[in-house]
């Protein structure tokens, strides 16, 4: 199953990355995408998340 989630504020990274983390440990049943829409927008927060990220 291909899933999409979608961010925009520093908030909602937090809320969305149980979920991620979650799917992660399937990933023969899910595909996984994330889509940063940029809302109030921090040249650091991209890199910190996705070196955290698995």
């Amino acid at each position: 199953m291909k899933v999409v989630q979608i961010a925009g504020a520093r908030p909602n990274f937090m809320k969305i990355a149980s979920f991620m983390e979650e799917m992660s440990k399937f990933p023969n049943v899910f595909q996984q995408a994330l889509v940063h829409i940029g809302q109030h927008y921090d040249y650091e927060m991209p890199e910190v998340f996705s070196r955290t990220w698995p």
